[in-house]
């Protein structure tokens, strides 16, 4: 019995000691905050052709999520590209390990915002280029009273319509999720040019985890001269599934109806689009998980 419990005992002390080695190799929330925050520095993203009007991305991301896959969980940061206040971009990188070769797959998410073509560059050894071929397509509220002249009163509107959006996944089985508001915005912004004079970003997300799976874009908007505002709203896909969006029981938005909207998924899944690339999703790249780590922190000579 003597010679079991120390046999026992050494089995224990083993396992627990590669649990916590292998927890002190796990890259901290801080250190993967750094990586991703390096990778949407690298975009380089214009509204005219020539670049002379480059986005400015935000590196203050506005949102952080984790969503468990398999034995792993993925962790992402969403960041915004914006020009003069308003949000032309908005994408994700997120990162989570290979467990085929231990390695750090980092991905890269991208939807438009804007109201016109986007010109993207390659960003430093990314494996694809994203080219969104059309802008985003706003639908105007008319059914809906004016925005509010307060700002205060003007947020509560905003929430109000987000919550009259349900919204829900349709994978291949067809079996239906439907979709979580979450009411606090990622981004409230009050652009200093154009005709968006209020605006929100409301992320819908499913049980999994707190990955959205929509974004809502919200905005007050001159429609004329004379400064009348109006409502508009925009569904912005972050889902490698079907998507339904509803409003007041009437369907808005569906890539089930509209094969335009629907994910094309490519090499192995390593790339998802839209036909007219307003989404992208790719697998950016996979990089040593030490060696990356370090180099955030204790650079090696």
């Amino acid at each position: 019995m003597t010679l079991i419990r120390i046999l026992a005992t050494v089995i224990i002390v083993t396992r627990l000691f590669l649990m916590q080695a292998a927890i002190a190799d796990e890259p901290t929330t801080q250190q993967l905050l750094e990586l991703h925050t390096r990778e949407a520095k690298a975009y380089r993203i214009a509204l005219d052709e020539a670049g002379e009007t480059q986005l400015e991305v935000q590196t203050k991301p506005v949102f952080a999520w984790t969503n468990p896959v398999g034995d792993g969980v993925q962790t992402g940061h969403i960041f915004v590209w914006t020009s003069g206040g308003r949000p032309e971009v908005i994408g994700t990188v997120f990162s989570l390990i290979n467990s085929e070769n231990h390695k750090r797959a980092v991905v890269h998410e991208f939807h438009t915002l804007s109201e016109s073509k986007l010109f993207p560059e390659r960003a430093p050894q990314a494996s694809e280029v994203w080219l969104p071929e059309r802008p985003l397509n706003f639908q105007v509220l008319n059914e809906l009273g004016p925005p509010d002249k307060a700002a205060v009163s003007r947020l509560r509107q905003m929430r109000e319509i987000a919550r009259s959006v349900n919204a829900r996944t349709i994978d291949s089985s067809e079996m239906k999720r439907e979709l979580r508001l979450l009411t606090t915005p990622l981004m409230r912004y009050a652009p200093t040019a154009g005709s968006v004079v209020d605006g929100a970003i409301f992320a819908m997300v499913s049980s999994d985890g707190t990955d959205p799976e929509l974004l809502l874009l919200i905005e007050a908007c001159k429609t004329s001269t004379i400064g009348d505002l109006k409502w508009r709203f925009a569904a912005v896909r972050f889902s490698d599934k079907d998507l339904e969006v509803e409003r007041d029981t009437q369907i808005v938005w569906s890539s089930k109806l509209d094969p335009s909207r629907r994910v094309i998924i490519a090499r192995n899944y390593r790339l998802l689009y839209t036909e007219h690339r307003e989404y992208i999703c790719f697998r950016a790249k996979e990089i040593d998980e030490l060696q990356a780590i370090q180099s955030l922190e204790n650079p090696r000579n």
